[in-house]
């Protein structure tokens, strides 16, 4: 049986989840196939299509992710900080006082700097706080244990080393464009987690630890701000 349903929230959700039930207690069988409309910023719809209606119930009602409040402020506080420390008078900044996480993603040769110089803990926290990651998340994208995270939060003038840093700034790139992509992080987090027919059938997330799978999953999101559909 082939189903389609425009979820606008939780309610029809559940709604969808019992009707699901229903059939199963009928005994008919067959896979859902579950389109999911979410708005995004520029155009009216995007479209997440999975085959496990289980999944989507799982996804949508026990991993939903909540951003925390005022951490666009720190983060932005925090990069400027950090720009002064690498370099007091950027040539790559024109005004390191008011440079926000924005401008400094934006910014390749301020990247490369940062890069090079090493991120430190201090700022990856801000970072960290603006992901819908985990600390465990964090700790396989990095290869390392989350131990080392932990003793590196108590340290906090750990700095990260090169490898580690490039990766920090691969990921807080795609949270940034998916949070601009999409009108909630709740939304960005649940297409991150949703298997992507575009992506080889993987979930966005699962192509996030390597230079190459970011870059398709950054593809995806503009061409999804574009109103490109696949």
């Amino acid at each position: 049986m082939n189903e389609t349903f425009y979820l606008e929230d939780k309610t029809e959700l559940n709604k969808i989840s019992q009707i699901h039930s229903d059939e199963q207690a009928k005994g008919k069988k067959g896979s859902i196939y579950i389109i999911l409309y979410l708005s995004n910023k520029k155009n009216t719809s995007f479209i997440w299509i999975s085959r496990n209606m289980s999944y989507i119930c799982r996804q949508m009602s026990n991993t939903m992710y909540k951003e925390p409040k005022n951490k666009t402020i720190e983060v932005n506080e925090a990069i400027s900080t950090y720009v002064r420390t690498i370099s007091p008078v950027n040539m790559f900044a024109p005004s390191n006082k008011n440079l926000t996480y924005s401008d400094f993603l934006s910014n390749r040769m301020l990247i490369i700097q940062s890069i090079q110089n090493g991120i430190p803990y201090s700022l990856f926290k801000h970072i960290k706080a603006n992901t819908p990651f985990t600390e465990t998340d964090w700790a396989g994208f990095l290869n390392i244990s989350t131990k080392s995270l932990q003793r590196y939060k108590i340290e906090e003038d750990h700095i990260f080393k090169s490898i580690h840093s490039e990766k920090i700034i691969e990921l807080a790139e795609v949270t940034n464009l998916g949070k601009e992509v999409f009108d909630t992080s709740e939304q960005f987090y649940i297409w991150l987690n949703s298997t992507s027919f575009a992506l080889g059938n993987m979930k966005p997330v699962e192509l996030l630890r390597n230079s190459y799978g970011k870059e398709m999953v950054i593809n995806e999101l503009n061409r999804i701000d574009q109103g490109i559909f696949v």
